[in-house]
């Protein structure tokens, strides 16, 4: 995995405020044309977003467990990562992190 500017994680966000921001924002950062990488819940899936059809994401469990393993395996791969549900990663990165 090449490294990216930024890492949004959405993980928990699936419906409601929370998707409405999701999609805003990216379609901000898509413009922007800056690199990103966006960790999604799978259970977005079922809402059938065309908006991460052309970007880099992957779907994860909507559980700690796995994203707790996401940040261990890839935690080299992000500059910055920008949190949208409140939830810091749960192993320490030497990037800055925003939620």
């Amino acid at each position: 995995m090449k490294k990216y500017k930024l890492l949004v994680d959405a993980v928990f966000i699936t419906v409601g405020g929370g998707l409405t921001l999701l999609e805003h924002l990216f379609n901000q950062l898509e413009e922007s044309k800056d690199d990103v990488y966006y960790l999604l819940d799978e259970r977005i899936k079922k809402n059938n977003l065309n908006f991460f059809k052309k970007s880099n994401f992957r779907f994860i469990s909507g559980s700690i467990f796995s994203r707790h393993r996401f940040y261990k395996k890839n935690k080299f791969f992000f500059k910055s990562v920008f949190c949208l549900t409140n939830l810091p990663p749960t192993t320490k990165l030497n990037v800055p992190v925003y939620t």
